[in-house]
C-alpha cells in the first residue's frame, strides 16, 4: 500500500460535508453532531475510514448513508470525480493497469466507452471468442464439424450455413479461421 503520508482528501460532491475520498482510494465519513431526543444536547460521531464491499465483477464500492438511505458507490468513480479533471466529459474510468481494485489516482483515467472495451481487449480482460461470446450461436463441436464438412468439399458455406441456421458469411468466417481460431481440426 502507497504511504498514507501522501494521501489527500476530497469532499465527495454528492455527500459535501458528510463523506470524503482519498487519492488512495479509500472512504470516510467525517466527524458529525446528533441531537438527542430533547434537541438540547448533541453528541459527537467520530468520523472513520469506510470499510468496502468487492463486487463479482472485481469493482470495489462503499456504502454511503444519509437520511438512514445507503447508497452504494465505486470507489474508481468517486477518485475519479475528485481528483482528475474531465474536461471532455468522457464516461468511463479506466484502470491503467487492468487491475479493478487499484483505485489509486495514479492508476485511473478517463476514458470513452469504447476506448475503454479496446484498453480491456488489449490487456486480454475481455475475451469474447468462441462460446464466451454472448452472441455466439454455434458452440465448439459445430465449428469443429463445418471445417471438417467443408475441407470435405461435399457443401457450399451457404449450404453449410442453411444446415446450422446461421449466415453463409459466418460459415466463410469460420473456414478462414478469421473467428473461433481457438478451435482447429486435428
Amino acid at each position: 500500500m502507497e504511504n498514507l503520508e501522501n494521501e489527500v482528501w476530497e469532499d465527495i460532491e454528492e455527500f459535501k460535508g458528510v463523506y470524503q475520498v482519498s487519492n488512495l482510494g479509500r472512504v470516510k465519513s467525517l466527524d458529525k453532531y446528533v441531537k438527542n431526543r430533547s434537541g438540547i444536547d448533541s453528541t459527537k460521531i467520530v468520523g472513520k475510514i469506510l470499510s468496502q464491499k468487492t463486487s463479482k465483477f472485481g469493482y470495489k464500492s462503499a456504502g454511503l448513508c444519509v437520511k438512514q438511505k445507503v447508497s452504494w458507490r465505486l470507489i474508481h468513480r468517486l477518485v475519479a470525480i475528485a481528483f482528475l479533471p474531465n474536461p471532455l466529459n468522457l464516461s468511463d474510468v479506466n484502470h491503467v493497469d487492468g487491475i479493478k481494485s487499484n483505485n489509486f489516482v495514479e492508476n485511473l483515467e478517463w476514458l470513452s466507452k469504447g476506448d475503454n472495451q479496446r484498453h480491456a481487449y488489449k490487456l486480454g480482460l475481455k475475451n469474447q471468442d468462441g462460446t464466451k461470446n454472448p452472441k455466439a450461436k454455434l458452440n465448439d463441436e459445430q465449428v469443429l464439424e463445418i471445417r471438417r464438412t467443408y475441407k470435405e468439399g461435399n457443401l457450399s458455406q451457404r449450404k453449410i450455413g442453411e444446415i446450422y441456421n446461421v449466415s453463409r458469411a459466418l460459415i466463410g468466417y469460420i473456414v478462414r479461421n478469421q473467428i473461433w481460431n481457438n478451435i482447429n481440426i486435428k
